[in-house]
C-alpha cells in the first residue's frame, strides 16, 4: 500500500498562493510505503514487515552507492574508480538487487570508457 504525501514548501499559505504554488509544482511529493497503515496481525507477519523494511534500506543504500560510484567514474575514469563500479555492480547482481543484464550493461559501458581513455 502506498501513501502519497503532498507537502507545501511553506507550511501555512493563503489559498490563492497555495493554488499558484500547486500550478508551479513547488511541492515536495514523496511516494513511499506507509508501514503505519499496514497492520500485520500474526507474529510472523510482523517479523516479515520488519525484515522487508530492513532489506529495503540496505538495497536502496547499495543502489545509491552504485550511482555515486558511476558519477565519480564518469568524471575521472581511472582504473580504481571503474573497479569500484564493477565490484558494487557485481555485489548488487549477486544479491539480485539489480538484474544481471543491467549489470552487464553497466560493466560494458565503463570498460569502453576505460579503454577509450587509454
Amino acid at each position: 500500500m502506498l501513501l502519497i504525501r503532498v507537502q507545501p514548501i511553506i507550511d501555512i499559505l493563503p489559498a490563492p498562493l497555495y493554488t499558484c504554488m500547486w500550478k508551479m509544482r513547488l511541492f515536495a511529493i514523496t511516494i513511499k510505503p506507509n508501514y503505519n497503515l499496514i497492520m500485520p496481525v500474526t507474529k510472523t507477519a510482523k517479523r516479515a514487515l520488519r525484515v522487508s523494511a530492513r532489506k529495503l534500506t540496505v538495497n536502496e543504500t547499495l543502489k545509491k552507492r552504485i550511482e555515486i560510484a558511476q558519477k565519480t567514474a564518469k568524471k575521472s575514469p581511472t582504473l580504481k574508480n571503474v573497479s569500484v563500479v564493477f565490484s558494487l555492480t557485481d555485489r548488487a547482481k549477486k544479491n539480485k538487487i539489480i538484474h544481471a543484464n543491467k549489470a552487464a550493461h553497466i560493466k560494458s559501458a565503463f570498460s569502453k570508457l576505460l579503454s577509450s581513455k587509454a
